[in-house]
This record gives structure tokens, C-alpha cells and sequence, in this order.
């Protein structure tokens, strides 16, 4: 997936897990979240969804003066994505959508991945370096796009 946009010094996906992944920490996510949406005027947070229930991302909602959106940063890269609020608080239905114009410029090492990534297919050349087992989960799941892969609840 040499299209997500890794941080400096990343390689991408491992086949073999011999130490542990990376972990973005929740209070370092919703930081980096207040600094790019601070030009918005006032922010909060709304409280997130029981953390077990998702596994691969960290679910914000961030409550801005005209609109509630959810920032979803991944838990072992420091990627962001936006997306509209989930019809229900246990929905798993990831409508993303395009970063506010003040989110462009994120603090590092965070990197808002744009769109265009999140809608690409996920066809096997795309997948191809993920493990067998990321892969018979991809199956079973059967995910439409990069982002859906990404940024899931199976992991």
C-alpha cells in the first residue's frame, strides 16, 4: 500500500510481528486534533465510543461551531481520516469525508490521508504485502475500499 502515506523512517506492514507494533496514545490523537481545528473557533469533544468496541482507529467526535464530525486516527500510524457521524453510537458505517480546510496542515508526525486514498479499491495488488491472516479477515469482511481496510473493527 505504498499509496498511505507512511511517517519518516516507516516501511509499511510487517509479515512477521516480532516486536510490537507502534501505538498512537488517545490524548496525543485528540491534541494533534484540537492544533489543525483550533482555526475553527470553538472545538470540544464528545465522549468516544467504549474503546473496545474499535479496534484499529481512535474515534473522536469533535463538536465544531456549526457541524459534529468524527476524526478517526489510526491506532499504529499516526494517519487521520474525517468522517460524517454514525447514524447510531454502536454503527460501524464509516462515511468518510474531506478534511476541513484547516486539518490540511497537521502537526507531526500525524498526516491526514486524503479522499481520493481512502476511496481507491481494494483489489489484491493493493493487499499484497499484508499477512495471511490480515487477509483471510479481508475475505471474511470483504472491505470495498482502501479506507474501509485501513480503518476497521476486526483488527
Amino acid at each position: 500500500m505504498d499509496f498511505l502515506p507512511l511517517p519518516r523512517g516507516a516501511t509499511g506492514f510487517r509479515h512477521v510481528r516480532d516486536e510490537p507494533l507502534p501505538r498512537v496514545a488517545l490524548d496525543d490523537a485528540r491534541r494533534a486534533i484540537a492544533t489543525m481545528l483550533a482555526r475553527s473557533g470553538s472545538i470540544s469533544f464528545e465522549p468516544a465510543p467504549d474503546p473496545s468496541s474499535i479496534k484499529s482507529f481512535h474515534d473522536l467526535r469533535v463538536r465544531l461551531r456549526t457541524s459534529t464530525l468524527r476524526a478517526l486516527v489510526h491506532r499504529t500510524h499516526p494517519w487521520i481520516v474525517f468522517a460524517k457521524p454514525a447514524p447510531d453510537r454502536g454503527s460501524m458505517d464509516l462515511r468518510f469525508v474531506a478534511p476541513p480546510p484547516e486539518a490540511l496542515d497537521p502537526p507531526e508526525p500525524f498526516v491526514v490521508v486524503p479522499l481520493g486514498v481512502l476511496a481507491h479499491p481494494a483489489d489484491p495488488g493493493a493487499l499484497e504485502r499484508l499477512a495471511r491472516a490480515e487477509m483471510a479477515q479481508i475475505h471474511y469482511w470483504a472491505p470495498r475500499t482502501i479506507g474501509e481496510v485501513v480503518f476497521q473493527h476486526w483488527d
